[in-house]
């Protein structure tokens, strides 16, 4: 069962950091509007994750990281990287141009150019935990050796793997509420959004907090590891 007290931590974090950016004023044209859904997306998400854990619903929020994860890396390409033909043509044929690791790749090749540094953090996120979403998302082996155990058909999740999904989801959440705080140029959310991770992860300088928040993201899956 999960931790409830790190269970609260989790929600009052989400809810501070979502905060900072309510009725925030941002640019209106189809780069930023389509962005901004894919953040908003990541927030939705996040509070998915805690919901069902809040109600030992645990399968799907271990199915929910990886649509949170698709759904940041999504608002980022659109940000930073997508040109104005592949917006219009994943608007109107409802399906993104490249690849989900060219995705990434261009998010990578941007940041390094800028100052949205992710410094591979981003890649290495993905090449080392895709593999174990896909199976939680489709319902593959990651659930299927978890419920079938011993002569019971029923969810034998640790606590390990559920605290390594809340960690990365919380990192996720706050990449996504910087880009929104970036968009908008606001110096006051910005601020907030410092104050409140430096609270978090006091480990990390202030003024590296963008971009080591992105970088530390590069958790391992908890819990069992499939063999081969």
């Amino acid at each position: 069962m999960m931790d409830q007290s790190r269970l609260n931590e989790a929600i009052q974090f989400g809810k501070s950091l979502t905060e900072t950016i309510q009725g925030i004023e941002l640019p209106s044209d189809s780069r930023i509007d389509a962005a901004a859904v894919c953040y908003g997306m990541v927030i939705n998400h996040f509070d998915a994750i805690l919901l069902t854990l809040q109600n030992n619903i645990y399968a799907s929020s271990l199915s929910l990281e990886r649509i949170q994860l698709e759904a940041l890396i999504n608002g980022e390409w659109i940000r930073l990287c997508a040109s104005e033909d592949q917006i219009e043509s994943l608007l109107q044929k409802d399906k993104y141009p490249i690849t989900t690791c060219k995705r990434i790749e261009q998010i990578e090749e941007k940041g390094a150019q800028t100052t949205e540094e992710w410094g591979g953090e981003l890649k290495k996120y993905f090449d080392d935990n895709w593999k174990e979403l896909c199976s939680y998302t489709h319902s593959s082996a990651r659930h299927l050796l978890q419920w079938a155990a011993g002569h019971t058909i029923e969810p034998n999740y640790n606590n390990g793997e559920l605290l390594g999904l809340l960690d990365r989801a919380e990192r996720i959440l706050a990449s996504a509420i910087i880009a929104v705080a970036t968009i908008a140029n606001s110096s006051e959310a910005s601020n907030k959004i410092e104050e409140i991770m430096s609270r978090k992860w006091p480990a990390i300088s202030s003024a590296a907090m963008p971009s080591m928040i992105r970088q530390d993201m590069s958790l391992p899956l908890a819990g069992f590891h499939l063999e081969g």
